[in-house]
């Protein structure tokens, strides 16, 4: 029985369909899901439609596919960006009958809770309400249903409840770097300060919160392969059609690292 964990990352998910595409290629298949974020959407994705379709979905986005500015929010009114165009996609392409388990993570703010929205435990809709939750960035996105948010709030890499559930062939594909925070150096803000501040934060906490969630303790018969950039080369909000299709193809080219 094999697992699949995809880690949040944002527009770094196109890392995650590079090394994907190589993975099926080989033959490689999966029993169950874990997502966060855009790790949530990728992998809700992966159980109900073809992957040729959503490899080229990544491959033709561009800056306003998925995420639109919200103006309103400078008066308060929502997130940074609007979501409507990701919801609605979420809607037309997960439906129908998935081909495996799929459990996302989700953060209910108001309680400060960790959650794993369990696809088999859910109906439909109710399982897309929470990719959606997934996926929402506090501050950049509005809550779904007001207080339901992005699972790397707390959980950015959700392995061990993979683990807890008895998997112990586990395959992680993360959007950040796993060896060395040399890449956090000599950062250097740009206009408009205060969201390139928010969205350095957003990347740093990222990146935090993925290296707890892997400092897995020693467990008898548990294999785990890694797969993560050397160096990330798209940051969270930069859907950018160069920077996604290099990224998809840096994912493709990496080497996983399997330790047990």
């Amino acid at each position: 029985m094999k697992a699949l964990i995809l880690s949040g990352g944002g527009a770094g998910g196109a890392f995650q369909i590079g090394v994907l595409k190589r993975l099926f290629e080989n033959g490689d298949h999966f029993n169950a899901i874990y997502g966060t974020s855009v790790g949530a959407l990728n992998g809700a994705a992966i159980a109900f439609m073809d992957f040729e379709k959503l490899f080229q979905i990544w491959m033709s986005l561009k800056e306003d596919s998925v995420l639109t500015r919200n103006w309103l929010a400078f008066l308060g009114f929502g997130g940074l960006y609007s979501a409507n165009k990701l919801h609605k996609m979420i809607d037309e392409h997960i439906t129908g009958s998935p081909r495996c388990e799929v459990k996302v993570t989700y953060v209910d703010h108001q309680e400060g809770t960790l959650h794993f929205a369990e696809l088999s435990r859910l109906p439909l809709e109710e399982f897309r309400k929470f990719v959606k939750a997934s996926s929402a960035v506090p501050f950049y996105m509005s809550p779904v249903d007001g207080r339901f948010v992005d699972g790397g709030v707390r959980e950015h890499t959700p392995m061990i409840q993979a683990i807890k559930d008895g998997f112990r062939d586990i395959t992680v594909i993360a959007c950040n770097e796993a060896a060395t925070e040399d890449h956090l150096k000599g950062w250097r803000s740009s206009w408009p300060n205060n969201i390139s501040h928010g969205l350095r934060a957003n990347d740093l906490l990222q990146r935090e919160v993925f290296v707890n969630d892997i400092l897995v303790p020693a467990i008898p018969n548990l294999k785990v392969r890694m797969f993560s950039p050397q160096r990330r080369i798209i940051s969270t909000f930069e859907f950018v059609p160069e920077k996604i299709r290099a990224a998809i193809a840096q994912g493709y080219q990496t080497e996983g690292v399997t330790w047990v």
